[in-house]
């Protein structure tokens, strides 16, 4: 996936979320579940193209928005119990990258 195309999913995941729950209490903010099936090290820059795509929507991680990581660490055998313990949280929205 091309890093532009990327932005463009990330950003339109997090515009997707209807505004009237960012103006809710802080226990009821939005929350991003954010699957990626390589390594950490590996995808660092599309997780920091992702932080840097909701600072410039005034989303502040712990603030205004909680985000969940779960990375495979390239191990797909690894992917169905993170995929089930990612939605078991129920994050607003998951966004996967594999």
């Amino acid at each position: 996936m091309r890093r532009r195309d990327f932005l463009v999913l990330a950003g339109g995941l997090v515009v997707i979320q209807p505004l009237s729950s960012l103006a809710q209490a802080p226990s009821n903010r939005p929350s991003v579940g954010y699957f990626a099936g390589g390594k950490r090290a590996v995808v660092s820059d599309l997780v920091g193209a992702f932080q840097q795509g909701i600072r410039e929507l005034g989303l502040i991680e712990g603030d205004n928005i909680n985000v969940v990581y779960r990375f495979a660490e390239a191990h797909p055998e690894r992917l169905p119990s993170l995929a089930n313990e990612l939605v078991g949280l129920n994050p607003t929205v998951i966004l996967a990258v594999l």
